[in-house]
């Protein structure tokens, strides 16, 4: 099967695929036409359609390496069809006298008075039919070998895809588990240090909530979209694990609408707004210092997150690369389906994203 197709589909054998196919049809129409004149001789029935074939082989050479990628190949079907057409009545007229003169050459005693107006006249249709039979085949055959070339290209093309999916997925699902910045955990465990030494139920209140935001960090976040409920439970531990490094319990202030239902989004995607406000506020500032609120109705869910910058934060450096790739995210997993605005108002930096539901 590997060697027919590579007969088959190889350009480096062009010239054998050419060769195997007009020698099947010469001998194909020599048999043909001298089973039906058993008064004549395979043999000059063979060398007779072989020179007729030359014309043949001309045209429809023409056909497939001219007409086929200048117009066909390229959905210029009216341009096609015309010029098709125009040049097949021509070669007509060219064909009609050539093989009148090979017949002349070798049954001169049978069509030697014979004249050009009385040959077409005889033999017009059986020609018509013969050389659309020919260029059918031909015709048929590069087909073929285009659809499967078309057919593999786009095998190639979703193969390369999926891979190039997949290892976004994994470079995502890394990415993703890394959103909880290592220096963010870094003070949590010396926060939770110190609680266990002041306050023990806080601070197994709080690795309690470390815990349920690394298991859904680890776990939940490798689908590709999750319940919001869950999402937003996430941000709440999360928040939980943030506000033991601020000395007001109420420095950051989460609302949410408890109405989303059976809303669903895709995992992660609100948390780097989030950890942002928490790495840049301004802790100096009174409660809240940070507000974050998620709002569900039935055509989109948004998130607006806000914080009191420092006094040598510029919105720019606030933004980070970290944001930047977020977009991203967001363009590949809702393309033209959401709406991001990030600004200072008052003195606070603004995330609000949008992501419509469809």
């Amino acid at each position: 099967m590997g060697i027919l197709y590579n007969l088959f589909m190889l350009k480096k054998y062009r010239l054998l695929r050419h060769v195997i196919f007009w020698s099947s049809l010469l001998l194909f129409f020599s048999v043909y036409f001298s089973y039906y004149n058993q008064d004549d001789t395979f043999f000059r029935v063979f060398i007779t359609t072989l020179f007729q074939f030359f014309l043949d082989i001309t045209w429809n050479c023409f056909i497939i390496y001219v007409l086929f990628p200048t117009y066909l190949f390229k959905n210029k079907y009216f341009k096609f069809s015309l010029i098709l057409f125009i040049c097949f009545v021509a070669y007509l007229f060219i064909t009609f006298p050539y093989d009148l003169l090979i017949l002349k050459i070798f049954y001169s005693n049978l069509y030697e008075h014979v004249t050009l107006s009385r040959f077409i006249h005889a033999r017009s249709l059986y020609t018509v039919v013969i050389e659309l039979i020919i260029m059918m085949s031909v015709s048929l055959f590069v087909l073929i070998k285009k659809l499967i070339i078309s057919i593999e290209a786009g095998n190639k093309f979703k193969e390369e895809k999926l891979k190039a999916e997949i290892k976004w997925k994994e470079s995502e699902l890394n990415y993703l588990k890394s959103q909880i910045h290592p220096h963010f955990l870094f003070n949590v465990f010396n926060n939770i240090d110190e609680l266990i030494y002041i306050n023990r139920d806080k601070a197994s209140e709080t690795l309690s909530h470390l815990s349920e935001s690394l298991r859904y960090l680890l776990h939940d976040s490798s689908k590709d979209f999750v319940l919001v409920e869950n999402e937003i439970h996430f941000i709440q531990s999360y928040l939980k694990v943030a506000s033991i490094s601020f000395a007001d319990p109420g420095f950051i202030q989460f609302k949410f609408d408890s109405n989303c239902n059976d809303r669903k989004i895709a995992p992660l995607i609100f948390i780097p707004y989030i950890e942002n406000a928490v790495k840049h506020c301004n802790r100096k500032v009174p409660a809240p210092g940070i507000s974050v609120i998620i709002i569900c109705t039935s055509d989109f869910i948004e998130l607006e997150c806000r914080n009191y910058r420092k006094k040598n934060n510029t919105v720019k450096k606030q933004e980070g690369i970290g944001l930047s790739n977020v977009q991203k995210r967001l363009d590949l997993i809702y393309p033209e389906s959401y709406i991001l605005d990030i600004f200072e108002e008052n003195g606070e930096f603004v995330s609000r994203l949008k992501i419509f539901i469809k």
